[in-house]
């Protein structure tokens, strides 16, 4: 703003505008989700387990309305609720023995269904052998699904609350041990706003580092498992499965490339936002100086160009947003009907290959978003991190910053009292080979005295001052109160008696 302008001595000026390299660093997202996570491990490990039981309650329901539609066909050609034998495998009920014993009279078109195997018996003893088992079990596992989902999103509430707290907290104070060399260097209204929103989202994404991976990959792992082993009973050829199957994979990974483009519109957002923050805070931080100058139209006019540049890019945003919405939600029904064209064209003429496949037909129907969501959910959370990452970092980059003075490990207390405060060849300058501020000046203070220094601005006096009370350190000389060199003491008791 026009008429306001930084002492000469406090320092170098803010740098805005820097750019940041915005490549994906691995190792420091594992290394600080493994860390936000421990802020809160009992209840996330606890909303993980949650969630994973929800999801593999999800993909047992599929199972069980297959196994209705056999004990159904079971029940139509003839059979009893207590007769039909139940498996897993989508066969049709086995024909009673006196029929097995007369091949005669057996059906010309029907084959015999094929010896099961090991998954098909795994997937035969977890249902039940009657119809109406089957009924209650549904119900049962409906109900304890959504208690399940309940349970999991409100301790992940609860998690989540817990180190978003601790991880501001965290924030705050160290924000408050930094020296004034980052403090000029970065805008207060980025600062603010990465501890009080970026933060927030900082905490999703870490958290979900490990949630994600742990819930969606053994969700992942079980549902192909069955998938596979339903998709082998519905009598499709091993082609069909093999492009069924791969499409689960391929479609999800094409949907995350194409939203790898808002990772880079995200930082536009993040930068827009930032920009009319600091504009605002640019106007009211002199609302008086602003109107003697008569510069208001200058100051409407710079705040209105910030925020219709962050309006179009929210319309940006939003377009992309929506094509990667749209594409996300007509990819499962674009398999399930890929799946029900493979089986039309390879269609079996026998019979008996119909009948056991037409619970399969219906579980496969129905595992297929089971089989898909885990898959969505991890290209999700790359698209995600892609999306976050400008944020997260400007959040880790401030955790990871080190202060710029540091007690020695074996730091001794300041002794109490009234003590001679000597400079003794002090030179210092904020920039390294720029301008010193001071240069192998050497004065000693003497205690119980009262002492002034009288400059020119930026000669130093306020660089002095903080040299004493070790905001920096000088680059060449030394500082002592009453004999003890201040790099040698506690910053608490430096500071406590300065």
């Amino acid at each position: 703003m026009p008429g306001l302008a930084m002492r000469p001595d406090a320092g170098p000026p803010a740098q805005g505008g820097e750019q940041e390299n915005m490549k994906l660093e691995w190792g420091r997202i594992f290394r600080w989700g493994l860390k936000v996570v421990s802020y809160a491990k009992g209840t996330f490990l606890l909303s993980v387990a949650l969630l994973l039981i929800a999801s593999l309650l999800a993909i047992y329901q599929p199972l069980l309305v297959g196994s209705l539609v056999n004990q159904l066909q079971g029940l139509a050609t003839g059979g009893s609720d207590k007769a039909v034998e139940m498996a897993d495998t989508g066969a049709a009920p086995a024909p009673p023995a006196a029929e097995a014993a007369t091949p005669a009279e057996a059906t010309p078109e029907a084959t015999a269904p094929p010896e099961p195997g090991f998954l098909d018996q795994a997937m035969a003893s977890i249902m039940p052998g009657s119809l109406s088992a089957l009924a209650w079990l549904f119900l049962i596992i409906v109900l304890a699904k959504a208690l399940a989902n309940f349970l999991a999103q409100w301790v992940s509430s609860w998690a989540d609350s817990r180190v978003t707290l601790k991880l501001q907290q965290g924030m705050h104070d160290k924000l408050l041990h930094l020296g004034p060399s980052y403090h000029q260097k970065h805008d207060l209204g980025k600062t603010s706003a990465t501890v009080v929103q970026f933060a927030q989202g900082a905490q999703q994404m870490l958290c979900e580092v490990y949630r994600s991976w742990l819930v969606q990959l053994i969700t992942l792992f079980f549902a192909i498992l069955t998938l596979y082993q339903q998709l082998t009973t519905s009598e499709l050829s091993t082609g069909s499965i093999a492009l069924l199957l791969g499409a689960l994979v391929v479609v999800p990974i094409f949907g995350w490339w194409m939203s790898n483009y808002l990772r880079d519109v995200s930082t536009e957002m993040r930068d827009a936002f930032v920009s009319v923050q600091s504009e605002f805070m640019n106007s009211g931080a002199a609302p008086m100086e602003v109107q003697i100058m008569g510069a208001h139209k200058q100051r409407g006019q710079a705040f209105h160009t910030k925020i219709l540049h962050q309006a179009k890019v929210k319309v940006k945003s939003a377009f992309f947003q929506t094509i990667n919405r749209i594409f996300s939600s007509s990819t499962t029904p674009f398999l399930q009907a890929l799946f029900i064209i493979s089986f039309v064209i390879a269609m079996p003429d026998d019979a008996g290959q119909l009948q056991r496949a037409a619970g399969s037909i219906v579980a496969v129907y129905l595992l297929i978003p089971q089989a898909l969501a885990p898959v969505q959910q991890i290209v999700a959370f790359f698209a995600g991190v892609n999306m976050s990452w400008p944020q997260v970092k400007v959040v880790v980059d401030m955790l990871e910053t080190e202060p710029e003075v540091r007690e020695v490990p074996d730091a001794a207390e300041l002794t109490p009292g009234s003590h001679d405060v000597t400079l003794d060849a002090v030179t210092f300058s904020y920039q390294k080979g720029g301008k010193k501020i001071l240069d192998n000046i050497s004065h000693s203070f003497p205690a119980g005295k009262r002492s002034a220094i009288v400059a020119h601005a930026g000669k130093g006096k306020s660089t002095a001052l903080g040299l004493i009370m070790r905001l920096r350190d000088p680059q060449e000389g030394s500082i002592t109160i009453g004999g003890q060199d201040i790099r040698q003491v506690t910053l608490d008791s430096l500071r406590g008696q300065v």
